[in-house]
């Protein structure tokens, strides 16, 4: 069998192809690393609305509800074990909660791990991380609530349960600036 020369125009045409499939695809890798985001949208979890309101397990398998906290400065975070970033966070919480858990602010930290025995494993991670605040089981529905898509994400949420803050990343041992944030919201 003859195999036929290729045409100058058929070579064209297919690294045309290529091309636009190549771009189309560096498109969809854009698009897909953008944050899509519906935090404007009402009742969702974007700084000025109100905090969506959710009940979740403690470490001993009581149901706390943000509700609960009314009146009282809450800082919201969204991590799991597994997460570097959310490990490296919890010396600066743990001493957000001594600093200010005494004067009307509670931290609140829902967990995203999975797995059999989860309560066991979330105790014993918390007692070998000196962990001094509420540890909550989390859920996709809070998740959603919140509009959470990366972890560690933190929601400082003011008196009147109004979100004032979203930060999104490790919290930093030397970055005061939600220590400051929680002083005047108290």
């Amino acid at each position: 069998m003859l195999l036929q020369p290729r045409l100058p125009h058929d070579c064209i045409v297919r690294s045309m192809v290529k091309k636009t499939f190549l771009i189309l695809l560096c498109i969809l890798a854009l698009l897909s690393c953008t944050k899509k985001s519906v935090d404007h949208a009402p009742g969702t979890a974007a700084e000025g609305n109100h905090a969506p309101d959710f009940s979740a397990k403690d470490l001993t398998g009581k149901d706390v509800r943000l509700s609960d906290f009314a009146g009282k400065v809450v800082v919201l975070e969204f991590w799991a074990t597994w997460c570097p970033p959310c490990r490296s966070s919890i010396p600066g919480l743990v001493a957000l909660q001594n600093r200010y858990g005494d004067r009307n602010m509670a931290i609140l930290a829902v967990s995203a791990d999975e797995g059999r025995d989860l309560l066991k494993k979330l105790a014993n991670f918390s007692r070998e991380h000196h962990i001094n605040y509420t540890v909550l089981l989390g859920s996709d529905d809070i998740s959603r609530a919140y509009n959470v898509r990366s972890i560690p994400v933190v929601f400082l949420i003011d008196k009147t349960g109004k979100i004032v803050s979203r930060h999104i990343g490790a919290l930093e041992d030397s970055d005061d600036s939600l220590s400051k944030q929680i002083q005047t919201l108290l």
